[in-house]
C-alpha cells in the first residue's frame, strides 16, 4: 500500500506536511512525527490525511496508517 501526503500541527499551529511513501512493502511502526520541548501544559496534536495534496499526481497514494500513538512526559 502506498502512502500519500499528511500534515501534523500542534496547538493549531503552521502545519508541517510529509509524505508517507515508502517502496517495496512498506516501513511498519515508523515515526511519523516527534518533538520535543513543549511546555508544561495540555496541548493539541493534529495528524491529518492531505491526499488531495497530490491526487492527480500519485492518485493511488491515498492512505495514511497510524499503527499506535506515543506520548511521553511528566504528570
Amino acid at each position: 500500500m502506498k502512502q500519500g501526503i499528511y500534515s501534523v500541527s500542534i496547538d493549531s499551529g503552521e502545519p508541517e506536511f510529509f509524505s508517507g511513501f515508502a517502496s517495496g512493502d512498506g516501513q511498519f511502526q515508523a515515526v511519523l512525527f516527534a518533538t520535543t520541548g513543549l511546555s508544561d501544559a495540555e496541548h493539541m496534536l493534529k495528524i491529518a490525511n492531505e491526499n488531495s495534496r497530490n491526487i492527480e499526481q500519485y492518485p493511488k497514494y491515498i492512505y495514511l496508517d497510524v499503527d499506535y500513538f506515543a506520548l511521553t512526559g511528566e504528570l
